[in-house]
């Protein structure tokens, strides 16, 4: 699935694709979301739509919830809970989730805001 499906779903700015984007993930079909399509379309509903981190979060939770949805959901959701918690950039939390989750617990990155993260190690190259 790519992330136009999950913008037309979370925004319904556009009826018609709204609606099919919505039937979609309500119905019968499993769709794989990628942890990538999640990134972007946090991107998207930041910048053009701009909404606050809190919403997108919000809203990203719910997509996890669709019968449709076929995801690492631990993964997912336990970097949307870093995102917001150490109010790290997503892209970093979900390598910040991976990391705990699958090991081992250490991250090479020059980004400091992962220094927020209990029971990571931030190797700074």
């Amino acid at each position: 699935m790519d992330t136009n499906i999950l913008i037309r779903h979370i925004t319904r700015d556009h009826d018609d694709p709204a609606r099919q984007a919505t039937d979609l993930l309500r119905g019968p079909r499993r769709l794989l979301l990628e942890p990538l399509v999640l990134l972007e379309t946090a991107f998207v509903l930041g910048g053009p739509y701009g909404y606050t981190r809190e919403r997108i979060v919000r809203c990203l939770l719910d997509v996890l919830t669709l019968p449709a949805i076929v995801a690492d959901t631990h993964l997912l959701s336990t970097a949307l809970a870093l995102h917001v918690e150490h109010r790290i950039e997503l892209p970093d939390a979900v390598l910040a989730a991976t990391a705990l989750l699958d090991g081992p617990p250490v991250v090479a990155s020059f980004d400091r805001g992962l220094d927020r993260v209990p029971g990571l190690e931030r190797l700074a190259p």
